[in-house]
């Protein structure tokens, strides 16, 4: 088909049909984390002084993920996401979060949705229902890991960990990059002025969080399950 017959072609006619999967697990099955055999809590990695942490690391558990990709132009577009989610589509490099959803923005036309497990698959359900045109929804709950950095020492270890540039003036409360972390790659949300967010592969994982803790021992880092 021709380039100008695909313009011409009216893409909200034609819906695909997914096989979409419930990925939360029956109550008689146990979740596990990435990280269940490394996040014993209240572990100390301060090899100098146990009574001042500089920094402290937790896992962010029971998180669903969902990648979502559309035209961010579009009214009609912008208007379900905000219906269905409780949450406007944020502007370039911008989080946004209301109640317990957020959304973070990731490319021009791509946006990661970040709410409880239990809710993901409904809302995934409402937004299939409802969008139409050129638009991409992938529940990838499995796929990513969160942790959540605080304290006062937070910003010297993001240094270690990142060529961007993480200080305040260039990048403020609410920003949101992807970008280099270690030697993999990581989505980075400043929640508050000492609290980061970290998204990461599951796959990668083990690394990011043996890399933290090797990289946090001089200030003192203290993990929580």
């Amino acid at each position: 088909m021709s380039n100008d017959l695909l313009n011409d072609v009216n893409i909200k006619k034609y819906k695909t049909k997914v096989q979409q999967m419930q990925q939360v697990p029956l109550e008689d099955i146990t979740s596990a984390s990435a990280l269940d055999d490394l996040l014993i809590d209240n572990i100390d990695y301060n090899l100098t002084d146990a009574e001042k942490h500089g920094v402290n690391l937790i896992e962010v558990k029971t998180i669903g993920h969902m990648i979502l990709r559309g035209d961010g132009a579009d009214a009609d577009f912008a208007k379900v996401v905000q219906e269905v989610l409780g949450v406007s589509l944020p502007g370039r490099l911008e989080n946004v979060y209301s109640s317990k959803t957020g959304i973070s923005w990731i490319s021009p036309d791509e946006w990661l949705v970040q709410m409880p497990t239990v809710q993901i698959y409904n809302a995934e359900s409402r937004l299939r229902e409802q969008l139409n045109g050129h638009i991409s929804i992938v529940n990838n709950s499995g796929g990513y890991v969160v942790l959540q950095l605080s304290g006062d020492k937070v910003l010297d270890l993001l240094k270690k960990c990142t060529p961007y540039n993480v200080e305040e003036e260039n990048f403020p409360v609410g920003k949101v990059v992807s970008t280099i972390f270690a030697k993999t790659q990581a989505v980075i949300v400043r929640k508050n002025k000492q609290k980061w967010e970290i998204i990461i592969r599951r796959s990668f994982a083990e690394y990011v969080f043996s890399w933290l803790i090797d990289g946090g021992k001089e200030y003192g880092i203290k993990v929580n399950s």
